[in-house]
């Protein structure tokens, strides 16, 4: 099967979109899409992703944060944020009772809580204990 490659450029970082030959060169109705259909499909693809960084860029100036946001926000699935609203591990307001509401800044600490140190880290605090203890 072939595929057909759009390169879209997002703030330096290069993406591949890859699309199935079979979807650009055909219509629901089975019919061959012309070169301008084709090429308005195309258009539409780079539309999409230029309104999705606009949407992140938004996004990461806002201190409240929605559902969908936030689970864009911590890389999670919208369903996955729910259950852990549901069992309550993470800090979320319902101020009218229906829609949820996130604080990044809460958000940011829930992510950091717990964080594992890395190697360095951990000799870095042992040599701090270690001297602490030798000038004792």
């Amino acid at each position: 099967m072939h595929h057909f490659q759009l390169a879209i450029t997002n703030n330096g970082h290069d993406e591949i979109v890859k699309l199935k030959h079979q979807q650009i060169m055909e219509s629901r109705t089975n019919q061959s899409v012309t070169p301008d259909v084709q090429a308005l499909m195309l258009e539409n693809l780079k539309l999409a992703k230029r309104v999705e960084v606009l949407e992140n860029t938004l996004s990461a100036g806002k201190e409240v944060l929605t559902l969908e946001e936030a689970a864009r926000f911590m890389g999670v699935t919208k369903s996955s944020l729910y259950k852990m609203t549901h069992e309550q591990t993470i800090p979320y307001y319902k101020p009218n009772g229906k829609m949820v509401y996130f604080e990044k800044a809460e958000l940011l600490t829930w992510i950091r809580r717990n964080a594992i140190a890395s190697k360095a880290q951990v000799s870095e605090e042992a040599n701090r204990i270690l001297k602490n203890l030798s000038v004792k």
